[in-house]
């Protein structure tokens, strides 16, 4: 899923950057993050109702899974000739 503040229209460079972070890998293809998406900033959470409580009772491959698409963001955003910077922040 993906939040915008402000305008949507994404630009081609922008739509190649959020294609390959939804390539990343993840438990069961289940693609459990969410982008926010501001002028500057791309901001990956996870997306708690893609959940997998049965086979992912501690919800690691729920936190594991958006880190390989902030992953494949950043060495996107290098091929497309921008310096990206990945920034840990807790998640309250």
């Amino acid at each position: 899923m993906v939040e915008t503040h402000g305008d949507a229209g994404f630009s081609p460079k922008l739509t190649r950057l959020l294609t390959a972070a939804t390539a990343a890998p993840s438990g069961h293809n289940t693609q459990p993050w969410r982008f926010q998406v501001a002028e500057d900033e791309v901001r990956i959470l996870p997306d708690r109702t893609r959940r997998l409580p049965v086979v992912d009772p501690d919800d690691h491959a729920l936190f594991v899974s958006p880190g390989c698409a902030m992953e494949n963001l950043v060495v996107a955003a290098g091929a497309e000739g921008y310096r990206a910077e990945a920034d840990y922040t807790g998640l309250d």
